[in-house]
């Protein structure tokens, strides 16, 4: 029997595939299509491993950050922190070119420059952008940026220059800056911010216009933007993160709504104005505003349990108003009943561009376009394969 299986194994055909190639980047990825039966190695897997023979201390000291990252609410996955490191080592956000760096000093020296620009880019987004954790912004791509110019400019502003990169991450997180091609758009951001012959503060203008595009740079958010936005809109975000930001109290406990408590009741929870249970009898099941962001407020869990299934016309005139009117909800009692819950819906969607156009910094005399035609684009996958954000098949 064991004479069978030792021989068995001594004629078992494996696959040899030679590759008469140098490039990294095509080696890496012959490997990912050839192991489709193993782990899927992301390009920061495969940087980390030839990392890991060239600089014997350094997955630790990776893992050792990413740690207290995540102590302080601002985990960061890796592959940005990775790219950031080829941005400030080697100019480009494509981070399988790391695999270029062959003594431990570059890796060290890199890293190094990694650890003082996302500390930097992490205080600069808690303190002038006014976002406390990363789970509140609707892309982390969205920290690369920052984080390369602190580095550059040592952490310097011109004039109203914190502003304007806090509002460019709003706006690239509105508009779903890097939902598509991601090394693309990172890399032609980080050579906007380079360019020469411009001061800083018209850099991140001229970022903050092309954070917008396609859409007219200026124009403004209206409500039928947001029409029929769900739980994956990054809209949905920025008006929880806006909400943490005005300090906006939960309902029926008038308590701060908290993204990060520590007891579980006070943890921010999207909650249905019009409850999904409420909508169900009364035959609106299937509305399309159901799971909107016209029908979503922010509550905590306690709250949220508490109101449950019940009429909103009757929890509704529980609350403060003006704790209502915080999470823009309209004050007219009328729309609270079943039978407008579309001219809520309507009347909501009003109050919420505005919201977002004032947090955007989006003024009243922008110009009015077509309503967006997605927002809902999926996130780009942490550790992709491929330039636009999607694995390979």
């Amino acid at each position: 029997m064991l004479g069978g299986v030792a021989s068995r194994i001594r004629n078992y055909l494996l696959p040899v595939q030679t590759v008469h190639v140098d490039d990294y980047e095509t080696v890496a990825e012959i490997f990912n299509r050839v192991n489709t039966g193993g782990t899927r190695l992301s390009k920061g897997d495969l940087v980390l491993g030839s990392m890991a023979a060239r600089w014997s201390g350094g997955r630790e000291a990776i893992e050792d950050f990413e740690a207290q990252l995540s102590s302080s609410g601002w985990p960061i996955n890796r592959e940005v922190l990775l790219r950031v490191t080829s941005v400030l080592t080697l100019g480009s956000p494509n981070h399988i070119r790391l695999l270029d760096l062959s003594t431990e000093e570059q890796w060290i020296v890199g890293w190094g420059q990694t650890r003082s620009a996302v500390t930097q880019a992490v205080d600069f987004l808690r303190g002038d952008a006014g976002t406390p954790t990363s789970s509140l912004l609707p892309s982390i791509y969205a920290l690369v940026l920052p984080a390369v110019y602190m580095h550059d400019f040592a952490g310097n502003f011109p004039p109203a220059g914190a502003q304007e990169l806090a509002r460019w991450v709003f706006l690239a997180s509105a508009f779903g800056h890097y939902s598509g091609s991601l090394e693309t758009r990172l890399a032609s951001d980080v050579n906007l911010l380079r360019s020469e012959n411009t001061g800083n503060l018209q850099i991140l203008q001229a970022l903050s216009r092309a954070a917008q595009e396609p859409r007219t740079p200026g124009a403004r958010l209206t409500a039928a933007d947001l029409e029929g936005k769900g739980y994956r809109s990054p809209l949905l975000k920025l008006l929880r993160l806006h909400a943490v930001q005005n300090g906006v109290q939960s309902w029926l406990s008038n308590r701060a709504i908290n993204y990060d408590p520590q007891h579980n009741g006070l943890a921010v929870e999207v909650h249905h104005v019009f409850p999904k249970a409420w909508l169900k009898s009364h035959a609106l099941q299937e509305h399309p505003e159901r799971d909107a962001v016209a029908n979503f407020a922010f509550l905590s869990k306690w709250d949220n349990i508490r109101i449950g299934a019940e009429d909103p016309a009757s929890y509704l005139a529980k609350a403060d108003p003006e704790v209502l009117r915080a999470q823009w909800i309209p004050t007219d009692e009328s729309l609270w009943t079943i039978e407008y819950f579309d001219e809520f819906c309507a009347a909501r969607r009003e109050l919420l561009a505005d919201a977002l156009n004032e947090m955007l910094g989006l003024g009243a005399d922008a110009p009015e376009i077509e309503p967006l035609d997605a927002d809902e684009l999926p996130e780009v996958e942490l550790g992709s394969w491929s330039d636009d954000g999607a694995l390979l098949p």
